[in-house]
């Protein structure tokens, strides 16, 4: 018995009209409607069918996808497409977020991830004969060492993204214990995430790679060379390393990945340095100066995450204006838990 090839992939929706619209936007047109199973059969013009079921129920989180308790099931389909960049156009023509991506994954694939209105992920593949890798990608000689739910690592993504800096990404299987390997610890001893190679250059730590990045590629923009500017900053990368961490981030490491911390006293710190950073941008644009700079991107992304450790930013106005203004930088980019605007 061989299994030769995919049928169809079954989505169930809760707005038939919706999903259609936007399964269209896809390219996926309705050829059956089979009301007696509250179900659709749609295929493109290159016959990759999927059907869409009609009968769920409308829900603010993805069971499987957003929950801290992962529960079986089918996660998401990969579609392949022929060139990816013209995919992205589109999705932007047609206000689609791209919630990840887009990123290569090992040396055959360059994907990108949208939802689709009831959250079900959607994964789209460009793939690249090993014979056949781009050049751009094969020849990159740096190279970020990466873990897709880490703010920290994150930091790094959407620094090079905002730098237009091209780069190769190598996700690290922390699950699988990969960063505590013996190759892995060659790089960082301390067996943690981000880690930046560059031209025989390694880096750890995901506020230094900031600072190696803003001086290589930023110019004076995002680090000021000015003493009394460059010290503005600095202490905003302190209080990354320090309140921040201390406090969203470890609330959000208890709920969301169940890491044994003193959750209340993370969410106490959380509101606390959150406080602060509220009076002090209702003062401001910016952490540091009158433009952004590093210090607002180390300090944005475990901000931004931080109702995944049980810490709303609905009383903080001026910290979502703040964050909102980082979202319309351009070349900006999300991460789970972190949506566009």
């Amino acid at each position: 018995m061989k299994i030769i090839d995919y049928e169809h992939i079954g989505i169930r929706v809760s707005d038939r009209a919706e999903a259609l619209e936007f399964y269209a936007k896809l390219g996926f047109v309705e050829e059956k409607y089979l009301p007696q199973d509250s179900a659709s059969e749609l295929v493109t013009e290159d016959g990759v069918y999927l059907n869409l079921i009609f009968n769920g129920a409308k829900r603010d989180r993805n069971i499987l996808m957003d929950e801290a308790i992962k529960y079986p099931g089918i996660t998401h389909p990969a579609f392949i497409v022929e060139d990816l960049d013209l995919l992205l156009e589109k999705f932007q023509q047609e206000n689609i977020e791209v919630t990840e991506g887009p990123k290569y994954l090992g040396k055959r694939r360059r994907v990108c991830f949208i939802r689709d209105p009831d959250g079900n992920v959607l994964e789209f593949d460009q793939i690249y004969p090993y014979a056949s890798q781009p050049k751009n990608q094969e020849n990159l000689t740096m190279k970020l060492y990466d873990l897709e739910v880490s703010g920290n690592c994150y930091k790094v993504r959407l620094f090079l993204s905002l730098l237009n800096v091209s780069y190769q990404l190598v996700p690290v299987d922390y699950m699988a214990g990969e960063h505590k390997s013996p190759e892995f610890l060659q790089l960082n001893p301390f067996g943690q995430l981000p880690v930046l190679e560059d031209n025989g250059l390694t880096l750890r730590d995901s506020q230094a790679i900031l600072v190696y990045l803003a001086k290589k590629h930023g110019g004076e923009a995002w680090l000021s060379n000015d003493p009394g500017e460059m010290a503005q900053i600095t202490q905003w990368l302190s209080t990354a390393a320090n309140e921040i961490a201390r406090g969203p981030n470890d609330a959000r490491l208890n709920q969301k990945f169940g890491i044994n911390l003193n959750l209340e006293a993370a969410q106490q710190k959380a509101e606390s340095i959150l406080n602060i950073i509220e009076q002090h941008l209702k003062q401001h644009q910016w952490l540091a100066l009158d433009r952004p700079t590093i210090a607002d991107l180390v300090c944005f992304p475990y901000i931004a995450l931080a109702p995944q450790g049980g810490v709303m930013l609905n009383k903080y106005p001026a910290i979502n204006q703040w964050c909102d203004r980082i979202k319309k930088l351009p070349g900006f980019i999300t991460m789970p838990g972190i949506k566009a605007i």
